[in-house]
């Protein structure tokens, strides 16, 4: 795919934005919204895990714990084909 949606990029964002913050100021929800489907054109540095648990790792990797990590919501803004993820 050509074109795709910059998920380490994401994470670059979320790291300088929580790196060192308290937990009760983290958001209770991260929503990704993108206008394609979120598959195989999202660039994922390690192509082992889901971009989920990337995020959870992320946020351990910070000193965050397991209970303090935002609830993960993944948006796809594109009707095309109209389904709904599997996993």
């Amino acid at each position: 795919c050509d074109m795709s949606t910059n998920f380490e990029g994401v994470l670059a964002v979320l790291e300088a934005l929580f790196r060192g913050a308290d937990p009760k100021d983290l958001p209770r929800y991260l929503i990704f919204w993108s206008d394609m489907q979120f598959n195989k054109c999202v660039r994922v540095e390690n192509q082992g895990k889901t971009a989920a648990e990337q995020l959870k790792e992320l946020f351990a990797k910070m000193g965050f714990a397991e209970n303090a990590v935002p609830i993960i919501v993944f948006w796809n803004l594109n009707a095309y084909d109209n389904r709904p993820a599997l996993a």
